[in-house]
């Protein structure tokens, strides 16, 4: 007598065997090890953008975060730092107060800002508009 769960297990066996997927199970192991390797990118850049701010050789995030909302208002949504060769930028996306979002690159050495993507970004440079009497 075979209770029911050993007939499923059976079926789920016989069928990975059917269909090939049973050589790929001894792999399974390295192949999930391997997805798991792409995850700690982000870690090592966050760990050299740190070392490089303990050198004297990068701005610390504060300082960047701060620029950002002094200059644009809004809230912090994301932030990302990429390491590039021995560049180092962080990424920043801002909630506006009017909805939008915005994304800005700072240079990671000099935390100057180097890029600005967005809708309506005219709005954030115009002038402002003289009152009228």
């Amino acid at each position: 007598m075979n209770p029911p769960f050993m007939r499923r297990s059976c079926r789920a066996w016989h069928a990975l065997r059917v269909t090939g997927l049973f050589p790929t199970l001894p792999r399974l192991p390295a192949l999930l090890l391997a997805a798991g390797l792409a995850l700690p990118a982000a870690a090592r850049d966050q760990d050299r953008a740190q070392e490089a701010v303990r050198r004297g050789e990068a701005v610390p995030l504060a300082q960047v975060t701060a620029h950002a909302l002094r200059t644009f208002g809004g809230r912090v949504i994301e932030v990302e730092i990429d390491g590039k060769g021995r560049r180092i930028e962080y990424e920043l996306e801002l909630l506006l107060d009017d909805g939008r979002v915005i994304e800005l690159t700072y240079e990671g050495r000099t935390g100057s800002l180097t890029e600005i993507k967005g809708q309506r970004l005219e709005i954030l440079f115009a002038p402002p508009r003289p009152e009228r009497r």
